[in-house]
């Protein structure tokens, strides 16, 4: 049996440290195996890549027969790399691992490309990575290795059966951040950018899995007692259940939440047409304040070529049920993607201006990223969009339909990579606060929205009137000769 080291790489990012509830949950499920495990995650705790190569070698040398398993992102593959490449070359017989979204939609990639990692975690990890700890050398379903055939492993149907999530990072650390809940796996929905069905599709299995409302009210009273917080961050991929058409699990909850007699707070996300009046309702009462949408786009025709199964009315419904019943929208939107023309850019930035008083957004420069994995790669090659190999790592490069549109969003880049960190500062304490927003935190987003939108908006005119000059490069100089001005 294997001592067991997770990393979650160093990496340079504008956000602010979070728990991450995958490897957390791998943590409980092996050490409630028995299995000796640590986590050290570098990108929470701000550290660099030297300190956690030293902080992996301290972990090695006191337990030799080691797997080291990372979780990388695409921002930070040259860690992975550099760190991989280091433990092999020291420490030769230790087993390298990754796992995680990343690595599961780039499985083939890795293993070709990186001679020193052992195997891939696909999908669903915790079973699959105990399996693999007590004898790293046999075949094991759900980990894919070199020259052996890969064996699916089915899904965790029963949450009910994993182990409350390790809780490694002190309140203190997390500073205003909300303590993360996992009530579920999985999303009913079938979006064509998105990698939450093409992940689960490597377990076999149903669309969701999920926890019981006795269950996950147990987690809940520990923490609250543990750690005297009452802010939580439900981060699963959909709140809403396609099986559960009565909202019995939402029902049974808030009445034992109502049981608690403590004001909690709660942030969680769902789609648009899962939001009803009786819904919300509920939802704010068991103490929701944000609740994030994929609206995605203003644009129909974009909606279509997304599969969200929804129309531009669906969010504005779900926006302003939110609203009416107090609840702040985080509005997931792709502001730019490769079929808009100038007259589907200026549908968005209307969509965004008509709800950026009372829904909260992530920066408006968004666009959307193209993996191999997703299934809207085949319909942009139908278009003629796709540019380059369809296996190109991490992304697959496409093009504009409307050049004019690309244009702009260069542009527009360039404008929102100036003050992308205060932006976030700002918006952060919005999207999952760990009490009420202040009206002067509000206020300092909304300055940030109509100094976006307006500067949108003045190029989408200045590209109308052929004054957008075409460049490779965007420049300081460039950019102040269009005399903008927000």
């Amino acid at each position: 049996m294997y001592s067991v080291t997770l990393i979650n790489l160093p990496t340079s990012s504008i956000r602010k440290p979070a728990e991450h509830s995958g490897l957390a949950s791998l943590h409980a499920y092996l050490t409630s195996k028995g299995i000796d495990a640590s986590i050290i995650d570098a990108y929470a705790n701000n550290i660099d890549i030297e300190t956690c190569w030293s902080l992996i070698k301290r972990r090695i040398n006191s337990h030799p027969q080691m797997i080291v398993g990372f979780t990388p992102f695409v921002t930070s593959v040259n860690e992975l790399v550099v760190l991989g490449e280091r433990i092999k070359k020291y420490y030769p017989d230790v087993f390298v691992i990754v796992g995680g979204h990343f690595a599961t939609f780039h499985k083939e990639y890795l293993l070709d490309e990186f001679p020193w990692l052992d195997a891939v975690v696909v999908g669903e990890g915790e079973q699959s990575l105990y399996e693999y700890s007590t004898s790293p050398s046999d075949d094991t379903p759900g980990v894919l290795k070199r020259n052996t055939p890969f064996i699916p492993r089915p899904r965790i149907r029963n949450l009910d059966t994993l182990p409350y999530q390790t809780r490694y990072i002190s309140p203190e650390k997390l500073k205003d951040e909300p303590l993360s809940l996992v009530t579920g796996r999985g999303c009913y929905a079938a979006c064509t950018f998105c990698s939450i069905p093409t992940f689960y599709r490597n377990n076999s299995g149903p669309a969701q899995s999920a926890r019981s409302v006795a269950h996950l009210l147990g987690e809940i009273k520990t923490l609250i007692n543990k750690y005297q917080k009452n802010s939580f961050k439900i981060v699963d991929d959909n709140f809403f259940r396609v099986t559960d058409k009565n909202d019995q699990f939402l029902v049974d909850l808030v009445a034992e939440i109502k049981k608690l007699d403590i004001d909690l707070i709660f942030r969680l996300s769902a789609r648009p047409n899962d939001i009803t009046e009786k819904r919300a309702k509920l939802l704010k009462e068991m103490g929701t304040n944000v609740v994030a949408i994929g609206g995605e786009s203003a644009h129909e025709d974009s909606l279509v070529l997304f599969n969200k199964r929804l129309t531009v009315a669906d969010s504005r419904r779900a926006a302003n049920i939110l609203k009416e019943n107090g609840i702040t929208t985080l509005m997931n939107f792709i502001t730019f993607d490769p079929i808009l023309d100038i007259s589907g850019l200026k549908l968005n930035l209307e969509f965004i201006k008509e709800h950026m008083n009372f829904c909260v957004f992530h920066r408006i420069n968004s666009h959307l990223w193209l993996r191999s994995t997703d299934p809207i790669l085949q319909k942009l090659l139908e278009l003629g969009l796709v540019t380059g190999d369809t296996n190109s790592f991490p992304y697959v490069p496409y093009r504009y339909k409307c050049s004019e549109v690309y244009l702009i969003k260069k542009y527009f880049d360039y404008y929102c990579a100036k003050n992308m960190r205060d932006y976030y500062a700002v918006v952060e304490t919005l999207m999952a606060p760990n009490e009420l927003p202040t009206p002067e935190k509000w206020e300092k987003y909304h300055e940030f929205m109509i100094q976006d939108t307006s500067m949108l908006e003045q190029l989408i005119k200045n590209c109308e009137e052929g004054v957008l000059e075409e460049t490779d490069v965007i420049t300081e100089e460039l950019f102040e000769d269009l005399r903008l001005f927000v």
